[in-house]
């Protein structure tokens, strides 16, 4: 195949024939196929294969972010490229990408050519970037989630940072870390983020050291207090001599054992007045038809309720309050649901036709189940409630 240099001069050439013959169909046809031939060339120039490069990958239906890459292929209207941070389960690259076929790891993520970027724009040798507050990537089992820096330590090769998607947080070193960079700057959170802004990590922070240290203070002040010999107290006055401490009869009550503690007081129990437990009857037919002819409805109602009970033991009881309060949680969850859906659904719409089309989609199916599991927790939800109210029903009947 001729160099970019020969296809230039092949097409000057024929631009030449066309000024002495412009109606040749001939030389203008041979003159397109050049001039996409020389645009082709001119643009695997710009990223060969196995070339670094950004690409624009869909965060939000809106919101994009610059992901690093490596291009497999590139023609004039697409690229095929290797997402080197991948933020979900289908831009996994396969570790046998030459050999395996038909595995659910991606071989090749079609992006548009025209969206390419050099790689330069990730910025990653900027150490703005690893600074307190700003959001990075950061590698979790083999996804990559998005992180915010939330101190720097001492070593300054490591960063301790807070997860976005929990509350969790680990120390992490900076060569394994990628900044976060949005593809319209006016979307980055952190843009313009001053140092002497306190974020909720920066009051939790304070707010421990400032307990532990006025811990230790206190710990050390009342040390610094005892004196050999004497008690504390105004004059010295307290005890000196310890206390024998005598444990509790398990399962007695407290105040049995108050006449044996010194110091401390004591209290008489008249022992008289204390009521005698009635002494166990034999249980025989004749008590228990009398107890059953004694009882009153409303102890039969509550013997028969507890009867009910037992009998289904194996049954789930659920508390209806309760119940209630979660099922109007997953009410909000639906809500919120239906709306990410939505949002999901227009995106694969004005996206139609497009190389990214297939991400939105499995956004919109992802979105799509979410809210089916939602909706079948809810009607189980709503059923054990119903069969609840139905069993009292019943039981009061």
């Amino acid at each position: 195949m001729a160099s970019a240099e020969e296809t230039k001069a092949m097409i000057e050439e024929v631009e030449s024939l066309l000024a002495i013959s412009p109606g040749d169909e001939s030389l203008s046809n041979m003159l397109k196929e050049l001039l996409d031939i020389y645009a082709q060339q001119q643009v695997t120039t710009l990223f060969p294969p196995g070339s670094r490069c950004a690409i624009p990958f869909p965060l939000d239906a809106d919101e994009f972010v610059l992901l690093p890459a490596v291009v497999l292929q590139y023609t004039l209207n697409d690229a095929v490229v290797l997402i080197l941070c991948p933020i979900d389960r289908e831009t996994i690259p396969c570790t046998a990408l030459s050999t395996c076929s038909g595995c659910e790891r991606s071989h090749g993520y079609v992006v548009s050519a025209s969206a390419l970027q050099p790689y330069e724009k990730l910025d990653m040798t900027n150490a703005e970037n690893y600074e307190k507050h700003k959001r990075v990537w950061c590698k979790r089992e083999e996804e990559w989630h998005m992180a915010r820096i939330i101190r720097i330590e001492p070593d300054e090769s490591r960063r301790y940072i807070r997860w976005m998607d929990s509350a969790g947080t680990c120390s992490i070193s900076i060569d394994e870390i990628i900044p976060v960079k949005y593809l319209d700057e006016d979307h980055d959170p952190s843009h313009g983020a001053s140092d002497d802004s306190y974020s909720e990590d920066d009051h939790i922070d304070q707010r421990i050291t400032v307990s532990a240290r006025f811990g230790l203070r206190d710990v050390l002040g009342f040390i610094d207090l005892l004196i050999k010999g004497q008690g504390l107290g105004r004059e010295g006055q307290g005890r000196v001599e310890p206390v024998e401490a005598r444990p509790y009869r398990k399962g007695g009550a407290r105040d049995h054992s108050l006449d044996h503690r010194p110091g401390l007081g004591s209290i008489s129990i008249n022992k008289a007045q204390q009521a005698k437990k009635p002494e166990p009857k034999e249980d025989t037919v004749f008590g228990f038809m009398n107890a059953l002819l004694d009882a009153s409805p409303a102890q039969t109602t509550n013997r028969s309720v507890i009867t009910k009970k037992e009998s289904k033991a194996g049954s789930v009881e659920i508390d209806p309050r309760e119940a209630q309060r979660k099922l109007a949680m997953l009410q909000r969850d639906i809500s919120a649901a239906e709306s990410t859906l939505s949002r999901a659904l227009e995106s694969v719409r004005r996206n139609k036709g497009t190389p990214m089309e297939s991400q939105f989609r499995s956004k919109a199916k992802s979105a799509a189940d979410t809210l089916d599991a939602l909706k079948r927790q809810a009607a189980t939800l709503q059923g054990n409630l119903k069969r609840s109210k139905d069993r009292e029903k019943m039981t009061s009947f």
